[in-house]
């Protein structure tokens, strides 16, 4: 997915949030403006083309006070759809939480 294109898409307001993600932000203690911050610094590291309804992607980014964030997000072309939010875990992502580690 293109970051730009979500990028674009943020900067027009045209963003859409999930429920499931506006309860996330209660219990991880984020913010809209922390994941739009994330998502406006961040980059996918992975794409998730076949998603339905839309396809979508997870994005690294970092919220204001530079922790690491990854943003479950989906694109219509037009509208970005944030589905979900969490700080990856240090036992599944390398150090610098773009890549799964692999099970064992």
């Amino acid at each position: 997915m293109d970051i730009e294109a979500l990028r674009e898409a943020c900067h027009h307001g045209c963003i859409e949030w999930t429920t499931h993600i506006l309860n996330r932000f209660v219990s991880r203690a984020f913010t809209r403006e922390s994941v739009i911050h994330a998502l406006n610094h961040g980059f996918v590291i992975e794409d998730y083309p076949e998603d339905v309804p839309y396809p979508s992607c997870l994005v690294l980014g970092r919220d204001v006070h530079d922790s690491p964030m990854h943003i479950v997000c989906a694109f219509d072309g037009t509208t970005i759809w944030m589905v979900t939010v969490y700080k990856p875990d240090d036992a599944d992502w390398n150090e610098d939480y773009s890549v799964r580690r692999k099970g064992d």
